[in-house]
């Protein structure tokens, strides 16, 4: 006698979860990547942003894990982990870093001349040339300004930053201007 085993069906009959789930992973994967770009343009602990990625994914685990373990099938506590990650810590990592700096606080600008302590270019991809790099310290944090491939920054010595007040109280780079001096 030959006994077929078949696949465990889902607890939950709302098969709309599995969708949302899919769709806020993805969403929440690109909204971390937007997130990633404007932490490069503001002035902030390198701490700050990742502990609000981690301690909303973790929060949001721990609410989820039993949707998580019945629509997606990801009875691993890890996997239920990464998921909440990308899904709620992108969005809040980002919202958090966007607020700052797309809201402003209505605090003039602030030219700072800063000077430049090393260069360098950045891992090169498919499609991407390398960006030149330099590492500054302005406001008493350390910060890599990225700037155009077709630059040559090895002849610079200084660069004029401005600088705005966000919402939140980091200041955000809002321009960045090399000088050879």
């Amino acid at each position: 006698m030959i006994i077929k085993k078949t696949a465990p069906k889902s607890k939950t009959n709302k098969p709309y979860v599995k969708h949302i789930l899919y769709f806020s992973f993805i969403a929440g994967g690109i909204l971390q990547v937007l997130a990633c770009e404007i932490y490069r343009n503001t002035i902030i602990d390198w701490w700050v942003a990742p502990s609000v990625w981690l301690v909303t994914g973790i929060i949001a685990q721990r609410f989820l894990a039993d949707v998580l373990s019945t629509s997606a099938a990801a009875s691993n506590y890890f996997l239920q982990l990464f998921h909440c990650l990308m899904s709620f810590g992108g969005p809040a990592s980002y919202l958090f870093l966007a607020t700052n700096y797309y809201i402003d606080r209505g605090s003039p600008s602030e030219l700072v001349k800063v000077a430049i302590q090393r260069t360098g270019h950045l891992a090169t991809g498919l499609h991407e040339c390398g960006n030149p790099y330099t590492m500054v310290t302005i406001h008493n944090a350390d910060k890599q300004l990225i700037f155009p491939c077709d630059l040559d920054i090895s002849r610079y010595r200084y660069v004029i930053v401005n600088t705005k007040k966000g919402l939140l109280g980091y200041d955000c780079i809002t321009d960045k201007r090399l000088i050879e001096e």
